[in-house]
């Protein structure tokens, strides 16, 4: 967690522990629920942020495979005019 979240969750802990017995009880359960919370939404944008990496290496490669097919393809379709070239030499 970050040095932020947990610096305002201490100070909220001890603010509450200052409270009546009574009252801590369910806030001490929020604190917990929203650390949980919390690492929950730092998990998933590290999944997020993991995926987006695995999606812009995909992209790069679909790139690629894209340019190498119009190179491929421009080579297939320059040999017959270079076939037609040396049939009809012009001289």
């Amino acid at each position: 967690m970050s040095e932020r979240f947990e610096a305002k969750m201490k100070e909220l802990v001890e603010k509450i522990g200052q409270l009546p017995e009574a009252q801590r009880g369910p806030l001490y359960d929020l604190v917990k629920e929203t650390r949980n919370r919390h690492e929950n939404n730092e998990s998933n944008i590290a999944k997020a942020k993991e995926a987006l990496e695995d999606w812009r290496i995909a992209m790069k490669y679909r790139v690629f495979d894209l340019e190498a097919r119009v190179r491929e393809l421009n080579g297939q379709a320059q040999k017959p005019l270079d076939d037609m070239q040396e049939d009809n030499p012009r001289s």
